[in-house]
């Protein structure tokens, strides 16, 4: 090929590729010193600083303090228990309820499975027997951790009441904050595991041993809907709602 034509032909694919400003409701504002696909995934994803006028974000401080509540809290030693089950079941020993009850279910459909082959003698029968007693075991056995769970928790009530209570709850909005006579306390959201809400408390579930109880009572009437909805955007997927603690 000429070089004339060989130059006129790689003009003019440059000329194809070279990318042009993007106009429309995806293009990125003038001065942001970003490209199209960083504006589309948003400011979080880009990886140049952005100007405040162009990110968000960014929250002034009036806003910050808008988000923040402080109330006193008392907590009953029958909510005290009842959370208590409830961490367990989300975090302790009753973590594993869902796999116990569907191990139930299916011990006892196999022992009456097995019961088509009974053939009239003692030993025909074992199989099944076995199957049955097994799966009605394992509701017992939770009963049992339930109520070994309860009785941990009427022990740790005195020892929660006497270091803190009375106590003052603040909610910051990366943080809580529990200050009592003896101690405060301080708990970023980011490392707690979830919040359960309940009928009657939030529940923020810290870890395995720890957990922080909310008791809705506690909230102010004109703050607790704002409590509720900062809870559920702070925690987003982690926020769950339960009616019962056999549910989660």
């Amino acid at each position: 090929m000429p070089r004339g034509k060989y130059r006129l032909l790689t003009g003019k694919m440059s000329a194809m590729t070279e990318r042009k400003p993007t106009k429309g409701k995806y293009a990125a504002p003038r001065g942001a010193g970003i490209t199209r696909r960083q504006w589309r995934l948003g400011c979080r994803a880009c990886q140049y600083p952005l100007p405040v006028a162009v990110c968000g974000n960014n929250r002034s401080e009036d806003n910050m303090e808008q988000q923040t509540a402080a109330f006193p809290v008392t907590v009953p030693k029958a909510l005290y228990v009842k959370a208590s089950v409830y961490h367990a079941r989300r975090a302790g020993a009753l973590r594993n309820t869902a796999v116990l009850l569907v191990a139930c279910g299916l011990l006892l459909l196999a022992g009456i499975y097995v019961f088509r082959w009974y053939t009239g003698s003692f030993l025909s029968v074992l199989p099944a027997l076995f199957l049955l007693s097994a799966g009605l075991l394992m509701p017992l056995i939770l009963w049992l951790e339930v109520g070994s769970v309860k009785r941990k928790a009427e022990k740790e009530y005195g020892t929660f009441s006497a270091l803190m209570q009375p106590m003052e709850l603040t909610l910051k909005p990366d943080s809580a904050e529990v200050s009592a006579a003896s101690l405060k306390l301080h708990d970023p959201y980011a490392l707690m595991v979830s919040c359960t809400e309940t009928s009657d408390f939030f529940l923020l579930i810290k870890d395995r041993d720890r957990f922080l109880l909310i008791p809705k009572a506690a909230a102010p009437e004109n703050q607790k809907a704002d409590v509720t909805d900062f809870l559920r955007m702070t925690f987003a997927r982690r926020y769950i709602r339960s009616r019962h603690w056999l549910f989660g």
